[in-house]
């Protein structure tokens, strides 16, 4: 016994030398390499989320602007003063706010200062730059280096330093310093607050960096990916991290770039020095207990399979013994204790089982599938996943409650599925039936989709208080409801002024128009509605679903000949009801062609103007002329213009063909300046909505050099 109690502290002296060396060379080789790559991992962790802490502050702060922009405007204000109001209530101190002349220079106020020589224009168009006054307009300024944000023609110049303090702050990590590059490494903001036109790597040049390092960084700036190593730099041995910010920030691609103490930043891994010393620990406890080692391993070993066996004790699953037909055998306490109900469950099919019919459910446990049952009870639904297992005489189910992952896709369901308003199935659980419903048709089914809309509810809406649109809404379904009562037929709420009837199976086509005529007749009176007194008036869209009639005919394609129906009944004048037939679709592609060509106009400038005199009898002159547009192509010549105007005011076309229509107007009316003629031209309503319509109109008066009262504006 002796002698191999002599051999085991032999094996034992060997094996502890052995294991020094290899723990020794091991902690060598990650303070080398492992603690070095993990600091840079975390360096380039950290300029990462930098990054995007920096893209989520600057598209927040351009879509506030944006918004305070519009609420000026809506209000009828000045945007200069307004911005500087509502940024100084914010507590933003912005230093400037100026308009870009593109190419030429920045406007403050009224007053324009050109650009400085030395100042590339195009820095002034990004939608975020970096620049001082003084640079951009010349040394008269002040050199502060800004943050410019540009919406439009609008730039917010902000104090650049004082927007980053606290976005750069970094409370757990010393950082050496940070910049802000471009993609062709010029600095436009650094840490030491220093105004230069420095490129970043002629500072790593300067510090003796190695081409073939700068190469690959360069490398890595213009495929935008983020990019860290160690290099030296301005005298000291640091991780430096490039992060590309957000593309739509600028066309010179915005970079982040944070420099940080190589010792420092491996200091956060000084955990791993003292598990040196603990592994030495370790090593002498063990040699000094070597003789107690088999016990240990053994006794180890056997709370090992302890542990196991008393978690399973303790945390027994659901188990359930069936038969081959489903007839429930047996359960376990666990079953017993969580199941209060458990009793009045005599076959697997009594179970209210998730995604599987129950004529298929025997099968779906024969093939060893897995299944999800709903319990529910203390007015709650507790969700047991089963998986199944062959065993002698039939199956075992053992189950594992995931009520609150099933909890959360039910919510998630909900959301999907269900109109939060009037908590009504959306168009998401519409295009689900119908697609459930194509799939089983039966040629003795005779369904049907009928969509209406509430052509005055989006004035409602504006008009009044959200409470009494609700109100409206809620009365409207009521009155659906009642009228539905006798039809196989569901409700859905497919958008916020549409409703979809969906009829399963009608007696005969004409009864989905005559519930439309009857629901109009009961909606014909006013609804008073808090006081309020509203005019429902509806337009409807009919679509018989009828397979044999349409090739590949899916739920997608059930909804859009649906729409195009109520499209067509909302574009007429005579009919509130429309039923689709394969003839609106021929008429919606002549549209689409015309859509097509009037694109193609635009382009080739294919429009003329006819000018109509206007004669006065008793003096015998003419005094002026309406301008008249005519679309120059063969398909169109002999078309009234209301036509394509129509169209173009649809796709927001009319635009351009108006700036055509003046332009013509205003070269002629510069012709007729000397006898005194004026003339008129229709604007469309469109256009003159537009944000700058009147500055456009008095630039382009200017521009003709006319004289007043030569142009009259008209629309209807």
């Amino acid at each position: 016994m002796k002698r191999y109690a002599l051999k085991l502290i032999a094996i034992f002296a060997l094996s502890y030398i052995a294991f020094s060396v290899i723990v020794v060379l091991f902690y060598t080789n990650i303070a080398n390499r492992y603690v070095f790559e993990r600091a840079g991992d975390n360096i380039e962790d950290v300029n990462e989320a930098m990054a995007a802490r920096i893209n989520q502050s600057l598209f927040l702060d351009i879509d506030r602007l944006e918004t305070m922009i519009r609420d000026i405007e809506d209000r009828e204000g000045d945007v200069f003063t307004g911005l500087l109001a509502d940024y100084t209530a914010r507590g933003v101190d912005v230093s400037h706010v100026a308009t870009l002349d593109v190419g030429a220079g920045l406007v403050f106020g009224e007053t324009f200062y050109a650009f400085d020589e030395r100042f590339d224009p195009v820095n002034a168009e990004h939608q975020v730059t970096f620049y001082s006054r003084s640079y951009a307009l010349g040394s008269d300024f002040e050199d502060t280096q800004l943050l410019v944000i540009r919406t439009g023609d609008l730039l917010v110049m902000l104090d650049a330093y004082a927007y980053f303090e606290s976005l750069m702050e970094l409370p757990d990590i010393e950082r050496t310093s940070y910049y802000l590059i471009v993609k062709d490494h010029q600095i436009m903001l650094q840490e030491n607050r220093e105004t230069t036109n420095d490129k970043f790597f002629d500072l790593l040049r300067a510090s003796n960096v190695n081409e073939v390092y700068i190469e690959d960084m360069q490398n890595a700036l213009y495929d935008r990916e983020t990019y860290t190593t160690n290099t030296p730099f301005v005298g000291q041995d640091v991780f430096i991290s490039f992060t590309p910010l957000a593309a739509e920030f600028s066309d010179r691609d915005l970079y982040l770039v944070q420099a940080f103490d190589t010792k420092s930043a491996e200091s956060v891994f000084d955990y791993l020095g003292n598990l040196l010393w603990a592994v030495f620990a370790l090593t002498l406890i063990i040699l000094l207990g070597s003789l107690y080692l088999v016990y240990a391993l053994v006794s180890s070993r056997l709370n090992d399979i302890e542990l196991p066996r008393l978690t399973y004790y303790y945390q027994k699953p659901y188990l359930i013994k069936i038969d081959r037909t489903g007839l429930i055998k047996w359960v376990n306490q666990t079953f017993k204790e969580h199941i209060p109900s458990y009793k009045s469950y005599a076959n697997i099919l009594d179970f209210d089982v998730q995604h599987v019919e129950k004529e298929y459910l025997i099968e779906h446990i024969r093939r060893q599938h897995s299944l999800t049952t709903v319990f529910n009870f203390y007015d709650q639904a507790h969700y047991i996943h089963f998986i199944t297992l062959r065993t002698f005489g039939g199956f075992t189910l053992v189950g594992d409650d995931v009520s609150e992952i099933e909890g959360k896709y039910d919510t998630l369901r909900q959301l999907a599925l269900i109109d939060p308003v009037t908590e009504l199935p959306n168009k998401n659980h519409l295009l689900g039936d119908l697609n459930e419903h194509v799939r089983v048709n039966t040629v003795e089914d005779m369904p049907a989709l009928v969509v209406f809309e509430i052509v005055s509810l989006e004035r409602f809406k504006r008009m009044l208080s959200e409470s009494v649109v609700k109100e409206t809404l809620n009365l409207l379904i009521s009155t659906l409801q009642r009228s539905l009562e006798a039809f196989d037929a569901v409700i859905y709420h497919t958008s916020f002024n549409q409703f979809t009837i969906f009829f399963k199976n009608l007696e005969n086509k004409d009864q989905a128009i005559e519930w439309s005529k009857d629901l109009m007749w009961e909606l014909r009176d006013p609804l008073t509605v808090s006081k309020n007194i509203l005019e429902i008036e509806l337009k409807f869209g009919v679509f018989y679903i009828e397979p044999e009639k349409y090739s590949s005919l899916n739920e997608h394609k059930c909804l859009s000949n649906l729409d195009l129906a109520l499209e067509h009944a909302k574009e007429s004048a005579a009919s509130t009801l429309i039923v689709y037939d394969v003839n609106l679709t021929q008429y919606t592609s002549r549209e689409e062609i015309m859509e097509e060509d009037l694109v193609k106009a635009i382009k080739n400038n294919e429009f003329m103007m006819f000018f109509q005199p206007q004669f006065h009898h008793k003096e015998q002159r003419i005094l002026g002329f309406e301008a008249l547009i005519r679309w120059d192509h063969p398909r169109y010549i002999n078309e009234s213009p209301l036509q394509f105007i129509k169209l173009a005011e649809k796709n927001n076309m009319i635009i351009d063909i108006g700036k055509i229509a003046l332009n013509e107007t205003f070269k002629l009316a510069k012709e007729f300046e000397p006898f005194d003629v004026q003339i008129s031209i229709n604007v469309s309503p469109v256009q003159v909505m537009q944000v700058g319509f009147v500055n456009d109109m008095i630039s382009l008066y200017k521009s003709y050099d006319l004289k007043k009262n030569m142009i009259s504006i008209e629309h209807h």
